[in-house]
């Protein structure tokens, strides 16, 4: 009887595309988005957004409290350009209570206002993009942030929001040269790479993709998700050694993750470093017994290190933890097969 082959590690990794919570990504803070040098303006505490957006990077400092006695809807007398910026960061504080609050349409209709007041101030109007955005009016929202970025190219939180939001409808080809821009201005921002190494995916450029993953972990060293990221992408190119090292950074800060304790797993297991993937292969079996992945990788790794009772067990924990795990039988097969081997005398190779 011949052996039967070995399965290939089934690789874990979930592409660093964008998807759910983009804009949460896009909405940069001062202390570390792509803000322009300017005053560093934020709203009250009180009335702050819940996540710090191009608006807070770009806001004039706070007008004086005589400046801001007057109701909002008072009227303001034509050409007074000092008065309707006034008006404006009103609006704009309006704007953030009722948005802190749930009130999102009412937030939008402020900075509407607000834009008409101070039609070329670009942090007030990529804020109204942004709300925009998140309230599922994407193609009013790259209107709004077209015209932020030109009515101010420099505006870096304008360019940023819109090329994430071209890259969240499939128009990565148009985002690349704003990203390409801003990481001229920013080499040391992680956001702005990690969004360049998604843009560039996108465009069918993956080498150029993984180096500015890679600048983005050389920029947050210690940041569990960038690299992770970065492992993933390292793992994809076959980079197993220096994928593990990048993934081992965000399984110690989440020891409870499973997914990162299944990515470090394989990528340690496809680098040789057998002892060390069982370790966080059964971490990631324990915390997720109904995860497919991590028992079929462990059984796979118990056969590459000799062990078929213990690949044996990972499979059928496999079938016994996993809903519809063998619908095809192959499982029971690999099974079968194995217990065959062991029973078969003398070399494993047949007979």
């Amino acid at each position: 009887m011949s052996k039967a082959p070995r399965p290939r590690f089934i690789r874990p990794i979930v592409p660093f595309r964008l998807r759910a919570g983009l804009f949460a990504v896009a909405a940069v803070s001062v202390a570390g988005g792509c803000a322009p040098k300017k005053a560093e303006w934020q709203p009250p505490p009180s009335t702050a957004f819940p996540d710090a957006g191009p608006w807070d990077a770009d806001r004039p400092p706070e007008p004086p409290k005589t400046a801001r006695s007057a109701p909002v809807w008072e009227p303001v007398p034509a050409g007074d350009a000092q008065a309707d910026q006034a008006k404006a960061d009103a609006l704009v504080l309006r704007a953030a209570e009722f948005n802190a609050r749930g009130k999102r349409a009412e937030a939008i209709a402020r900075l509407v206002e607000a834009t008409n007041l101070s039609p070329k101030d670009a942090g007030i109007r990529g804020a109204l993009a942004r709300l925009l955005a998140e309230d599922g009016q994407k193609l009013r929202a790259l209107d709004e942030f077209k015209r932020a970025h030109a009515s101010d190219p420099g505006h870096q939180d304008s360019a940023f929001g819109l090329a994430a939001l071209l890259i969240d409808l499939g128009r990565a080809g148009e985002a690349r040269p704003l990203l390409d821009a801003l990481a001229l201005q920013r080499p040391d921002d992680p956001r702005v790479q990690k969004l360049l190494a998604v843009a560039r995916q996108e465009t069918g450029d993956d080498g150029a993709a993984l180096r500015a993953l890679q600048a983005a972990a050389s920029a947050a060293p210690s940041d569990a998700r960038t690299q992770a990221e970065f492992g993933a992408a390292l793992a994809r190119d076959g980079r197993y050694g220096d994928a593990a090292a990048a993934l081992d950074v965000a399984a110690r800060a989440h020891p409870e993750d499973a997914l990162a304790q299944l990515r470090l797993g394989t990528a340690l297991a496809q680098a040789g470093k057998h002892a060390e993937a069982e370790t966080a292969l059964r971490a990631a079996a324990r915390l997720a017994p109904s995860e497919p992945r991590a028992w079929e990788n462990l059984a796979v790794l118990q056969e590459e290190r000799g062990d078929v009772p213990g690949a044996i067990e990972a499979y059928e924990s496999m079938l016994k933890n996993v809903k519809n795990a063998d619908p095809e039988g192959k499982v029971r097969q690999r099974i079968e097969a194995l217990r065959a081997l062991s029973r078969a005398p003398g070399p494993s190779s047949g007979r």
